[in-house]
């Protein structure tokens, strides 16, 4: 992951290359500002927008299941684990997180419900960027835990040269 001199966003990941789409990339920036603001409406009319599942499902719906998904992994029990790490010298620590395993399987049964309810497959441009998404999330879980990404006003969701609007219909 490389913030680029113009504040572009580099991925680099050699075992999936390829471009996102500017429609997608527009769906991508609607989805996470839905995700910062709790919008789950918007959530699901993006996702449907990249083509996750069908411009004309039934939107309430998704966007309860969605809720309630985001409800159980708010409710996630986690914990930061410091231990010694002698392979790091003098003083070295290691930290790790670690969750409630049956809570995380839970909601990976809740999550193929949901997929299967509506219908759900993820495009190939997708996997991309949410497999950076979630290896930006360990590291700064890690490194910056205090750090709250989709709520700091510093962050543009926003690809460069874009307005403010989203381009998805969230009514």
């Amino acid at each position: 992951l490389l913030v680029l001199p113009d504040g572009r966003v580099g991925f680099i990941d050699f075992g999936i290359v390829g471009r996102i789409s500017p429609v997608t990339w527009t769906a991508m920036e609607a989805l996470l500002a839905s995700l910062a603001v709790g919008d789950y409406n918007t959530m699901a009319r993006a996702l449907a927008t990249i083509g996750a599942c069908s411009e004309d499902a039934d939107f309430d719906a998704f966007a309860r299941d969605l809720q309630s998904f985001s409800s159980g992994l708010e409710s996630l029990n986690s914990s930061l684990v410091v231990t010694a790490d002698p392979s790091a010298g003098l003083n070295g620590m290691a930290a790790s997180v670690e969750v409630d395993q049956a809570q995380v399987n839970r909601l990976l049964l809740d999550l193929v419900g949901i997929a299967e309810r509506h219908g759900i497959r993820f495009p190939r441009e997708f996997g991309l960027f949410v497999k950076q998404l979630l290896y930006f999330d360990r590291y700064t879980r890690i490194l910056a835990p205090e750090l709250r990404v989709f709520d700091d006003a510093r962050v543009n969701w926003r690809a460069p040269g874009s307005s403010p609007s989203s381009g998805v219909d969230g009514g």
